[in-house]
């Protein structure tokens, strides 16, 4: 079972990226062949749809989400919505490489408000990538954090909640799959 933690924040800053790096730490203690891929490593190129599926950056994004069974992604919400980059990562991976994977979802936000606009982002997963979405994700605001590098024990508890059914539900699905 092969495993990606995604941070899709452009920020060093991140609280996402804490909560990711988190969520990887716990599925490598458990023994789990597991990447982390901060997206601030690739320069990632905007979707144009066309011409950047060819270009050698998109080409390893998509083949590390093809050769993951189960992803955990990291995304901030500004103003309301899931952040540009987030979107940008389900669209550059494309259909093909996003299909039938275990995904959980870690968002935060700057305040409690934005917790609907999650929807938008699980929706676009679930209708058009055609991903298994672990209902219970973790939804945290600046209050969730000690700092910038530390969640309350609350939220550690949930990252450790959600890596945990990403596992679960990873072998599940591959039981399923191998006996059909």
């Amino acid at each position: 079972m092969k495993l990606l933690t995604i941070s899709t924040s452009l920020n060093p800053n991140s609280y996402s990226l804490t909560l990711v790096k988190q969520a990887y730490e716990v599925l490598k203690e458990n023994n789990n062949n597991v990447k982390f891929l901060d997206i601030r490593t690739l320069n990632l190129p905007i979707c144009d749809g066309a011409l950047v599926y060819q270009m050698k950056v998109t080409q390893k994004l998509q083949k590390l989400i093809l050769e993951s069974d189960g992803i955990i992604m990291g995304c901030p919400i500004y103003n309301y919505n899931s952040a540009a980059s987030s979107k940008n990562v389900l669209e550059l991976g494309g259909k093909i490489a996003w299909q039938n994977k275990i995904v959980g979802l870690i968002f935060t936000a700057g305040g409690n408000n934005s917790f609907a606009t999650t929807m938008s982002l699980a929706g676009s997963l679930i209708i058009d990538f055609k991903v298994l979405l672990i209902p219970k994700y973790v939804f945290a605001t600046q209050n969730d954090f000690i700092s910038s590098k530390e969640a309350k024990k609350e939220i550690k508890n949930r990252i450790n909640y959600l890596a945990n059914d990403l596992q679960n539900y990873t072998q599940a699905f591959q039981s399923i799959v191998s006996k059909s």
